[in-house]
């Protein structure tokens, strides 16, 4: 049987507990595309104790708050153009939060909305069982569908499916499988071999979802998954912006720790930019969670511009040397013009990201302790400073290698870039039980946020930014 049988289906999957997850994971496994949506930092039943569990193999998986009016709104859009909606929350909360099957049918007449009750007393294989009769549910009431061309609410309820079950003649309970219907298992069950996946990370898939399927702009992205947004639950920094200036590694370093903690970081290139493909690759290692913009600050438009980013950001991480702050004119002196109580972390050295050191990364580290300590500072008195920690020559060591640490306990994250490109890259060393960082964004293009940053940040129209293409002030967004 084709593994791709559902191809075009696109289900809902709101699941929190084992049933409701067990579904989705099957209906995925016959082609079905299913996005997995879990509010920021919730406990989803379905990943524990295993972070890879077979119940969500196959998903896309989405970050959505959808208690926020926001998030609300988010999610009836995604419904518009779904098949079908599973979901095992108490009875009522979706309808309290503006989500019950009325307004759900309101937004789609022709959705499926599948509700699951868990039986919670059977064990692995009771709530397995309640997942393939949610499963077969599902298909039946798409079925319905295609036939009267309307959708309806589909209730199924664990107590019941197990007693159905259970009063059949001469049934034998005891006599169960082992393991309990796990989803391998079903290939000699059902004749379907299920697609092979791992479970995504939470908001893995955000930006495929929101910008490709809702047609979202950077922009409105960038905003949801902002302070307060609903993509997200807060970070640490949520509220800090950054301007990231130079390419030395040790900066470079310093401004991801910060953007992985949840800084907006900006990071400010120049117009004309190419990497070989070792530098690629540690660029995409140290831009991680960063926006890109191009300008020239060689150009005196440039520098405005520049200043005028200053003075609407929290910190100014940059490896420029004495030589390029005074040429530029962009002296601590200068971006304290723009903004009093601006942060400036001068960081490492001038090279180039060709190579990257134990010493570049100690001293991006404490480059990035003494930008929050100065951050703290900033809070009780309301007053910026400068910062400048800088790497001797003589502490420098060779290359980081693999072989210098376990990698045991580190979180690999699979990140996927634009071009295709899916690099493992170590999460944040930092777990916080609270507010749990991820990467969010791929290392940025060559201006590829220059529209939000120039125009949304700046107010520039969109003829002056077209000016300011032409003059090579601010460069092209790279396709």
């Amino acid at each position: 049987m084709n593994e791709d049988l559902l191809a075009g289906i696109l289900i809902i999957d709101l699941s929190q507990g084992v049933a409701a997850a067990y579904c989705g994971r099957l209906l995925a496994g016959c082609g079905a595309d299913v996005i997995k949506v879990e509010r920021p930092g919730s406990d989803d039943a379905s990943r524990a104790p295993d972070p890879n569990s077979h119940l969500d193999a196959g998903k896309k998986g989405i970050t959505l708050d959808y208690t926020q009016p926001s998030g609300v709104s988010l999610l009836r859009r995604l419904v518009e153009g779904a098949d079908a909606l599973i979901e095992d929350h108490p009875p009522d909360y979706l309808g309290s939060l503006g989500l019950g099957y009325r307004e759900l049918n309101t937004a789609n007449p022709r959705l499926i909305v599948v509700s699951v009750t868990p039986d919670g007393s059977g064990g692995p294989f009771a709530e397995r069982l309640v997942g393939l009769n949610a499963f077969a549910a599902t298909l039946v009431g798409l079925l319905s569908a295609a036939g009267i061309e309307r959708g309806q609410h589909v209730e199924v309820a664990g107590s019941e499916c197990l007693a159905a079950a259970a009063s059949l003649p001469g049934i034998d309970l005891g006599r169960t499988p082992s393991p309990p219907l796990d989803p391998s298992e079903l290939r000699d069950m059902m004749g379907v071999p299920l697609k092979a996946g791992r479970a995504p990370r939470p908001g893995e898939h955000n930006d495929e979802v929101y910008r490709g399927v809702l047609g979202l702009t950077q922009e409105e992205l960038l905003y949801a998954a902002g302070s307060g947004g609903c993509l997200m639950r807060r970070l640490p920094l949520t509220a800090v912006r950054v301007l990231s200036l130079g390419a030395a590694p040790a900066g470079a370093y310093c401004a991801r720790l910060l953007g992985d903690a949840g800084a907006e970081v900006i990071r400010v290139e120049p117009v004309a930019r190419r990497d070989g493909p070792d530098e690629r690759r540690l660029y995409l290692h140290l831009n991680r969670n960063k926006l890109g913009c191009t300008l020239d600050l060689s150009h005196p438009r440039g520098r405005d511009l520049l200043l005028r980013l200053a003075a609407r950001s929290n910190v100014v991480v940059e490896s420029l040397t004495a030589g390029e702050r005074e040429r530029l004119g962009l002296t601590y002196e200068a971006l304290r013009a723009a903004r009093p109580d601006i942060i400036v972390a001068s960081v490492g050295g001038p090279e180039e990201e060709t190579n990257i050191s134990v010493a570049d990364v100690a001293t991006g580290t404490a480059a990035a302790g003494a930008v929050c300590a100065a951050l703290l500072h900033h809070r009780h008195t309301g007053s910026g400073l400068r910062i400048e920690i800088i790497a001797p020559a003589t502490a420098r060591t060779p290359a980081l290698s693999p072989d210098l640490h376990s990698k045991d306990r580190l979180l690999l994250e699979p990140v996927s870039h634009p071009d295709g490109q899916i690099e493992e890259m170590a999460g944040l060393p930092w777990r916080f039980s609270e507010t749990p960082a991820h990467v969010r964004l791929p290392a940025p293009r060559p201006g590829e946020h220059n529209r939000y940053v120039f125009g949304d940040l700046l107010g520039l129209s969109s003829p002056e930014m077209a000016e300011l293409e032409r003059e090579g002030v601010i460069g092209r967004r790279e396709p």
